[in-house]
């Protein structure tokens, strides 16, 4: 399947090829997706990385997608891996009692992305203190550059705190100050901080859920919803498919009338 660069949440206009290749995920390959899958699912920097070297065997020109847009196609690529018409079906902990869950059919005209204004991508200029930054969105390939000067010494581990650092220009020749700056923030700034986060890597408008046992017998205007995000749609695919393909033996299997020769 061909995802086209102009539908991409970014609006990014640059891109010198115009679709990535993204398919559905075989049997084996699910098992192998599995195998090393990062067991702490609060890790969302892992998870993002490992996610990001599936999606590049699909195709290389992955590394030169903005950041922004890889939640996206990456949400395309898991839904096409457990649904044939992208629809498919999700189960939430309840935010109130974990043991409850929240199970919500997915459309795909449900999905409300936001589209990026080209001036962020342009001429965005992100204020600290006293520092002007100017914001440029990393390409992926830039992006694990980064991760890879902090990663392994476990210096940085934060995704949030990654995307950002990647996103200030002025970090390629000043990576100590820019540094610096970021992580010692306080006050106003990490608003700042945050809303930038918010604008760039929040593209996917919320959805709201209602747990069915928390909100038994109440009238509409006292149910408590919960909002869930990209992040929560996109989840290990293996199951996610089990969850949405329940068969019963008799649908899964069927048994040979066996025939006996009489002597």
């Amino acid at each position: 399947m061909q995802i086209l660069t102009s539908r991409l949440p970014s609006g990014y206009k640059q891109y010198d090829f115009s679709a990535i290749n993204v398919r559905a995920f075989t049997y084996k390959e699910i098992i192998d997706y599995n195998k090393e899958y990062p067991k702490d699912k609060r890790d969302t920097l892992s998870i993002f990385l490992y996610n990001l070297t599936w999606l590049k065997k699909m195709d290389e020109n992955i590394s030169k997608i903005l950041i922004i847009d890889i939640p996206f196609i990456l949400f395309i690529q898991q839904s096409i891996s457990v649904s044939k018409d992208f629809t498919f079906s999700i189960s939430i902990p309840c935010d109130v009692k974990s043991s409850h869950k929240i199970y919500k059919d997915i459309k795909p005209s449900e999905l409300d992305f936001d589209v990026l204004d080209e001036k962020y991508l342009t001429s965005a200029v992100l204020t600290l203190s006293t520092n002007k930054f100017r914001i440029k969105i990393p390409t992926v390939e830039k992006f694990e550059m980064i991760c890879n000067r902090y990663v392994p010494l476990e210096k940085i581990t934060d995704l949030s705190l990654l995307r950002i650092l990647s996103c200030i220009e002025e970090y390629d020749k000043y990576p100590n100050e820019v540094e610096k700056s970021i992580i010692n923030s306080t006050d106003e700034d990490i608003a700042r901080l945050e809303l930038i986060n918010n604008i760039y890597f929040n593209l996917l408008k919320p959805m709201r859920v209602y747990c069915p046992y928390c909100n038994e017998g109440l009238n509409e205007e006292d149910k408590r919803g919960m909002l869930i995000d990209l992040d929560s749609l996109i989840s290990n695919p293996f199951h996610v498919i089990l969850e949405n393909y329940k068969f019963t033996i008799s649908e899964a299997i069927s048994f040979e009338v066996q025939r006996h020769n009489e002597d």
